[in-house]
């Protein structure tokens, strides 16, 4: 029989954080190191790997990882998203001095804020795209705003950047009951869930686990994104950090 090259998108939406969840996880390794399968893919996010290569005495498959963006990769993919086709020059200054934060094409260096924004979001993009968002402002600071208007083109368009030191450096309150760091884990090992399977999957009343659901919902911690419950692109540093503080298992990337 001809056997076909095959494709499993996303392993963390095949098993669940439970006893008799990781049944056809258990199989698809099987078969591969088996060599019953033809060659194929396996998508899997930094989580999962580490997930189930802790839970799963079993060989792996070979891992390629995707490389994270340095500050400079991260600087020139911020730019190319802020042209707006109009062919005018978009500047983007610190509000505080004016000086510009994101690297022209020719430029070896990062800006200071590109690097502590390049550091902060482990150079995944996504993540550094929502920070750098909120790190946008309308008006300058006085000063910076005379130095722009001297300097800057006159057909340009400026846009203000806080400078880093303003960038809140958020922390997970401690108040938020027993139920929400396992929550926040199981999303990040799920990359995302339902919410019904999500409140199943905890050791908790269900009470209880909706109740810790609102609360990290009003706290911008998990958002809604089609369909599933996730941790936030803007609070995922910070979400990491305090799973890593209180010995949760992380990713390794």
């Amino acid at each position: 029989m001809r056997r076909y090259p095959w494709i499993v998108p996303d392993i963390a939406k095949t098993y669940l954080r439970h006893v008799r969840g990781l049944t056809l996880v258990r199989q698809l390794l099987a078969s591969i190191n088996s060599k019953a399968l033809a060659p194929g893919v396996i998508g899997c996010n930094s989580w999962a790997l580490s997930y189930l290569r802790r839970i799963l005495p079993v060989p792996f498959p070979k891992t390629v990882v995707a490389q994270a963006f340095d500050d400079l990769s991260i600087g020139r993919w911020l730019s190319r998203r802020a042209d707006d086709g109009c062919g005018r020059q978009i500047l983007f200054r610190q509000a505080n001095n004016a000086e510009t934060v994101l690297p022209a094409d020719a430029d070896t260096r990062a800006s200071a804020f590109i690097n502590q924004l390049a550091a902060r979001s482990f150079g995944i993009p996504g993540i550094a795209l929502e920070i750098w968002r909120r790190a946008l402002k309308r008006e300058p600071d006085q000063t910076a705003g005379d130095q722009a208007s001297e300097t800057g083109p006159a057909d340009g368009i400026t846009i203000w950047v806080e400078p880093w030191e303003k960038i809140p450096s958020l922390v997970v309150p401690s108040d938020l009951g027993p139920a929400s760091p396992i929550l926040m884990h199981t999303l990040l090992l799920h990359n995302g869930l339902p919410r019904d399977l999500a409140v199943d999957l905890l050791p908790f009343p269900a009470t209880e686990a909706g109740r810790t659901l609102l609360t990290l919902t009003d706290a911008g911690i998990v958002e809604t994104h089609q369909g599933e419950l996730k941790i936030s692109a803007h609070w995922y540093p910070f979400v990491r950090a305090h799973l890593n503080g209180e010995g949760y298992l992380t990713d390794k990337f």
